[in-house]
């Protein structure tokens, strides 16, 4: 099954190199429709000596992206269950140093809607990690991050190349659709062979 990446490079930037990501962003949403949750940083401005000065760019392109403040939920547009594969997240940081608000744990949940089915807490370092999760068949996706100076909802974290794959919900996979099939026939098969008994 084909992954879906989200970059945020194909994002145009502004003059301050930071702007909100659209909801839905490549059928993901971000908080609320019309209402994100994260913000996009160019390394133009997260990298570069006048702005905040950091020396680690996005692991690809040029873009990453952040939680304002606190936690973040995301899904899927359309509602559907997806795989979440992991991402790379970074503590926030200027000047490669930490701030009060810079995110020292990151809990990743996975919920199947009320339901919570996967949990994962990872320290965050100075500069981006790949973080592996491996959550199966899920319907929301809950960051929260954490230190020991501010309350949880006041802590930042930045993340890049979230992966995920869309399970299928209509479409059977081949393999499975070829059994069904081939049960179908041996059912009309012997179907004919009782009547003709």
């Amino acid at each position: 099954m084909r992954a879906d990446v989200l970059d945020f490079d194909d994002l145009v930037m502004n003059v301050s190199g930071v702007l909100n990501v659209p909801t839905p962003y490549k059928g993901f949403l971000w908080g609320t429709v019309g209402d994100t949750d994260l913000f996009a940083w160019g390394d133009s401005s997260y990298a570069a000596a006048n702005s905040y000065g950091n020396s680690y760019n996005s692991p690809s392109g040029e873009n990453q992206a952040s939680n304002y403040a606190g936690p973040v939920l995301g899904r899927l547009a359309n509602g559907n269950a997806f795989d979440f594969n992991g991402a790379y997240f970074s503590t926030f940081t200027i000047y490669d140093a930490l701030q009060s608000d810079s995110a020292a744990l990151l809990t990743l949940e996975g919920f199947n809607g009320a339901t919570l089915v996967d949990s994962l807490t990872v320290n965050l370092a100075i500069g981006y990690n790949w973080v592996q999760a491996d959550f199966r068949g899920i319907t929301s996706l809950r960051l929260s991050g954490s230190n020991s100076v501010v309350q949880p909802h006041q802590t930042r974290w930045m993340i890049d190349d979230f992966t995920f794959n869309a399970t299928s919900t209509g479409v059977p996979e081949p393999a499975t659709l070829l059994l069904a099939l081939c049960g179908l026939g041996l059912i009309a098969r012997s179907r004919r062979a009782i009547s003709h008994g």
